[in-house]
């Protein structure tokens, strides 16, 4: 019996770390298409955040969900809104992005002290939190890499790192 035990932890460690393999590509390939469509990366989660602002109001509204949890989603999904403003160019040390990421945090505890008191399953619990908490930040974060693999050509850099090469020919 401690065989079948062992083989059970090896397989779920095993199944771990595929998984995560696969988060991180699927997360290296996502990145990869935000660095090639910037314009439409930014306009698909300037309105991935409009619909997500919306349907915190509509569970408000039609839901009995706790103002308090949604004031905070709000005010974080208002934070990741007003960081699109000089997208791609996101600070990570801006007060816009360390108040999104306070306000990430609480949101995170306020929805899911909620959504324990009501006592809904753990998939459950974790498919609200990929919708409503995580994906912007998420995609937001993927962004981050657009400014750090561009060309210094695409930026106008080219006559400096020209001068820079002792290899180049006059």
């Amino acid at each position: 019996m401690w065989l079948l035990w062992a083989l059970l932890y090896v397989s779920g460690y095993i199944a771990s770390a595929f998984l995560a393999l696969s988060v991180a590509s699927g997360l290296y390939f996502l990145a990869d298409l935000a660095e090639e469509h910037s314009v439409l990366t930014k306009r698909i989660l300037t309105y991935m955040v409009v619909v997500l602002m919306a349907l915190h109001l509509l569970l408000w509204v039609v839901g009995d969900i706790p103002f308090l949890a949604m004031l905070v989603g709000l005010a974080a999904h208002g934070c990741y809104l007003a960081m699109m403003d000089r997208f791609p160019d996101l600070e990570l040390l801006s007060w816009k992005s360390i108040s999104g990421l306070i306000l990430f945090l609480l949101s995170h505890w306020f929805w899911l002290d909620f959504l324990r008191s009501q006592n809904f399953y753990t998939l459950h619990m974790a498919l609200f939190f990929q919708t409503f908490v995580w994906i912007a930040p998420l995609g937001l974060l993927v962004s981050v890499t657009i400014n750090e693999s561009s060309l210094p050509f695409e930026q106008g850099h080219s006559e400096s790192i020209q001068l820079k090469n002792p290899l180049m020919l006059d």
